[in-house]
């Protein structure tokens, strides 16, 4: 666990962080496909995973129509 991040895990702030710069990059959010693909997980209900433990931890919050390309980080 990191600091900053207490209540994530390694791969789950590696998540966040991405899905940081690819709004940065692109200006809006990476879809579960593009976040499974960068972080080379088997399927893209790890990548769901990893977003649902973002938001039930409040890193990250979705816009009103709860969608992947509606993730807002706090």
């Amino acid at each position: 666990m990191s600091p900053k991040y207490p209540r994530a895990g390694n791969m789950t702030i590696h998540v966040l962080n991405y899905i940081k710069a690819y709004i940065a990059e692109h200006g809006y959010s990476p879809s579960l496909r593009e976040i499974a693909e960068e972080h080379n997980f088997a399927s893209v209900s790890t990548a769901r995973h990893h977003v649902l433990k973002l938001e039930q931890d409040g890193y990250i919050k979705r816009g009103q129509h709860h969608s992947a390309r509606t993730l807002i980080p706090k």
